[in-house]
């Protein structure tokens, strides 16, 4: 795993090599093993690395036989073998084990092409000396990052916002918009970024940069439309078979390899399939809190047993007034995930054994693992009901719904109103509601003038919208797997891990995977009201239904708790210590509110009061200009 940065001048001006150079040491931690250059006139390539496969000639950048075509490239090629024997019968000579020199001979015979063959993860770019052209992509669901900034004079491109903001040219202005999309999804989503200047490379798109131009092209879009006829029992056999195949090549490695085992369903599959391909006693690695409520750890050590794992089990006593701190300057951009915290330090204890760890991430996306498709149900019934009384609700609400906020019927009737919709309204406006109706609240309304207050709404109806999808089942899906995957749970794994120099590697999410989890029937992905239905037929043959059937408990910590206690005077402190800031953007009295209900518990407004935080303090460690 790596971290990449380069500069294109667009009017021949020489590379500044010491700007170059103090950009790619910001990214020393995704790769502490080594760095390298490529400057050639007015093209400037960096690379930081950390050795995982051929380990002693895998130097990037990396250049071919004739020096006109260079590659920096962050990721893993898991079918690089099989991409490798294919070009050697095209005459294709090999110097070194590396997937890297693979990536770069598929580009020199397929062109951009190449982007059809490659199975992994990855962020890279190629400059094309014979063409005078920057090519970059960026994997289908986005596991790798890749920012960039197109200027006048300029594009510089960076696996993350610190390099990129070592370059003066770069703004530090505030994206107006991108606060509100924060506001709504605890992240910043789409190729928008909260800095106004800096964009990010959306997952399954391309990029080429020719002279002052660019083309960003969309390579890869999930495809719904092809359905595999298989019985119930086919299915479970070939879904497995299928993933134990997958498994084994994301197994590869020159360095120690373990695993993220957390207890539930898709940790454990990855580590059941581990065992099937593998002889190597198999490494395991789990986290938990003393606030028992919400540890798993039980289960990940009756996993461990029955896999047979050598587990290691870490017993978080989080420190959060000092990681916090650390976390917002690596993610960037304000990212307000609180799970962000347990994934940073599982990735330090783990990095103390192994480089590199495969985790489940993926498995709720392809195989419905979310508590959603019954509330859906349940919602698409009563749309029905209301548009067949439609007069008798209308008059029920103009009567009850207008009274007192504080009160439960009007809250009912804003429920009602959702739902009684368009039907293909009612996913994005449940998933949008809150967020929406909170920032009325919360923004002062100077703000508000200045910002659609429904522009995140509108954003997420898009992306479910563009979908080749045709049920309601698999267009939820679809939605998180480009959406929430790509911008929120991908980018905490990304940037918490590599801040520990590991490798995760997600084999769910390997494209050979997906493409056939899609053809899978929806009914193998929910029945009879479980989630994750083939998933579980799978793990029956290592766990009894007490283990496989449990309650979904997620990767949370005890966030409302510390705000109240532990926390509660250094949160007051970040909110209300810059009274200028509060006043640009925010309602202050609300702001009180919301923190002395949750203080007094009387509201739970932790996740609220955790975003705030983040922005506040991302604001003042990167020196944002936010008068806008």
């Amino acid at each position: 795993m790596c971290g990449i940065c380069g500069i294109f001048e667009f009017s021949n001006k020489v590379i500044d090599r010491e700007k170059l150079i103090k950009m790619n040491n910001t990214l020393s931690h995704r790769g502490p093993d080594d760095s390298g250059l490529y400057i050639n006139n007015n093209i400037g390539l960096a690379h930081r690395r950390l050795a995982i496969i051929d380990i002693k000639s895998g130097h990037q950048p990396m250049l071919d036989d004739e020096q006109k075509i260079a590659v920096v490239y962050n990721g893993e090629i898991y079918n690089f073998l099989e991409l490798k024997e294919q070009l050697q019968k095209y005459n294709f000579k090999f110097k070194t084990n590396s997937d890297t020199e693979v990536l770069l001979n598929a580009y020199k015979y397929w062109n951009v092409d190449c982007l059809k063959y490659i199975c992994g993860m990855f962020a890279f770019a190629i400059w094309d000396d014979n063409k005078k052209q920057l090519f970059l992509a960026r994997d289908q669901v986005g596991i790798k990052p890749l920012l960039y900034y197109f200027g006048n004079n300029n594009f510089i491109f960076s696996s993350e916002f610190q390099a990129l903001l070592q370059y003066p040219e770069i703004s530090r202005k505030l994206n107006l918009s991108s606060l509100s999309d924060y506001i709504s999804f605890q992240c910043v989503p789409s190729e928008n970024t909260m800095f106004e200047d800096i964009k990010r490379l959306e997952p399954g798109h391309c990029l080429i940069v020719k002279e002052n131009k660019i083309k960003i092209e969309r390579y890869w879009f999930p495809d719904y439309s092809q359905k595999l006829n298989l019985s119930e029992n086919e299915a479970i056999n070939e879904t497995f078979n299928y993933f134990k195949h997958i498994v084994k090549q994301h197994l590869i490695s020159d360095v120690p390899l373990g695993l993220f085992l957390s207890g539930g369903i898709d940790s454990t599959l990855v580590t059941a399939a581990v065992r099937e391909v593998s002889s190597n006693k198999i490494k395991t690695f789990s986290i938990g809190f003393e606030y028992e409520p919400l540890s798993e750890l039980k289960y990940s050590r009756s996993a461990s047993k029955i896999l047979e794992t050598e587990h290691t089990e870490i017993i978080l006593k989080p420190n959060v007034l000092n990681v916090l701190p650390k976390l917002v300057e690596h993610y960037g951009e304000p990212f307000a995930d609180s799970s962000a915290i347990p994934t940073y330090y599982i990735a330090q204890e783990t990095r103390k054994y192994v480089t590199v760890a495969l985790a489940g991430d993926g498995g709720d996306e392809l195989f419905a693992g979310y508590d959603v498709f019954g509330q859906m149900n349940l919602s698409y019934k009563i749309n029905s009901l209301l548009t067949a009384f439609h007069f008798l609700f209308k008059t029920a609400r103009n009567i009850y719904g207008k009274k007192d906020s504080k009160q439960k019927l009007p809250k009912l009737f804003r429920f009602l109103d959702i739902i009684s919709g368009q039907k293909n309204d009612i996913y994005p406006l449940l998933r949008c509601s809150y967020y929406n109706e909170l920032k009325v609240k919360l923004f002062n309304q100077d703000f508000k003038n200045k910002i659609d207050l429904l522009n995140s709404y509108k954003l997420y109806k898009k992306y479910y919208e563009e979908t080749t999808a045709t049920n309601l089942i698999e267009k939820i899906l679809d939605t998180d797997l480009r959406f929430t995957l790509p911008y929120d749970l991908l980018t905490k794994v990304d940037i918490a891990s590599m801040a520990n120099s590991l490798e995760i590697r997600v084999p769910f999410l390997d494209k050979r995977f997906i493409e056939f989890a899609l053809k899978l029937p929806s009914e193998y992905k929910i029945k009879n009201k479980t989630g994750k239905y083939i998933l579980k037929k799978i793990l029956k043959k290592y766990f009894d239904d007490k283990f496989i059937y449990r309650k979904k408990m997620g990767f949370s910590i005890p966030l409302a708790k510390w705000l109240r206690e532990e926390m509660r005077e250094y949160c007051r402190d970040i909110l209300f210590s810059d009274a200028e800031i509060n006043r640009k953007f925010f309602n202050e009295d609300y702001l009180k509110k919301i923190f002395d209900d949750h203080i007094q518990i009387k509201e739970d407004n932790s996740a609220t009061l955790w975003l705030l935080m983040n922005f506040k303090l991302w604001l003042k460690t990167f020196k944002v200009d936010y008068n806008v």
